[in-house]
C-alpha cells in the first residue's frame, strides 16, 4: 500500500469521525439521524477501501453485500419500533466500512452500550418518577463502530509515522 492510498484511508476516516459526531448530536439534540449523514457515511467507504484494498472494486461488492445481510434483520426492531429508521441506515451505512470479521464486534458493542445507556435512563426516570423516554442509539452506533474500527485505524496510523 502506497503513501497516497493510506492518506486518502486516513483521510477518509476522518470525514467518517466527523460525520459520526454529526449523527450523534443530531441523534441527541433532535432523535433524528439524517438520510444525508448516513449517505456520506456509505461514500465515504469507498475512498476507505481504495486506500486500504489491493482490489477496491472487489471489496467494495462484498461490502455492499454485506451490508445488504446486515440492514435485513434490522428490519424486525425497526418494525417494533426499538430502533429508528436513521438507525438502521446508519447501520447499514457503516456495515460498508468493516471487514467481515470485525461487524459482529461493532454489533455487540453497540447493543452493550445501548443497554448501558437504556439501563442508565431507566434508572434516571425511576430516581425522577417519570416515564422513560427512548433513548437515541446513534451514541451507541458510534461507539460500537469505533470500537470495530480500532484496529485498522490504529494500523493506519502506525503506517504513517515516520
Amino acid at each position: 500500500m502506497g503513501e497516497a492510498q493510506v492518506w486518502l484511508a486516513a483521510a477518509a476516516a476522518l470525514g467518517l469521525a466527523l460525520l459520526l459526531a454529526r449523527a450523534v448530536h443530531s441523534d441527541l439534540a433532535r432523535r433524528r439521524i439524517s438520510n444525508r449523514t448516513c449517505l456520506a457515511v456509505a461514500l465515504l467507504a469507498v475512498p476507505w477501501w481504495s486506500g486500504l484494498a489491493p482490489d477496491p472494486a472487489a471489496v467494495l461488492g462484498r461490502q455492499l453485500a454485506l451490508a445488504l445481510v446486515v440492514a435485513l434483520p434490522l428490519v424486525v426492531p425497526f418494525g417494533l419500533r426499538l430502533l429508528g429508521g436513521g438507525d438502521v441506515k446508519l447501520i447499514a451505512a457503516l456495515a460498508l466500512w468493516l471487514p467481515p470479521g470485525e461487524i459482529v464486534p461493532m454489533l455487540l458493542s453497540t447493543a452493550l452500550c445501548g443497554a448501558a445507556m437504556g439501563l442508565a435512563a431507566w434508572l434516571a426516570a425511576r430516581l425522577r418518577r417519570a416515564p422513560v423516554r427512548p433513548v437515541p442509539y446513534g451514541l451507541a452506533i458510534a461507539v460500537g463502530t469505533s470500537v470495530a474500527l480500532a484496529p485498522a485505524i490504529g494500523g493506519l496510523v502506525a503506517s504513517l509515522r515516520p
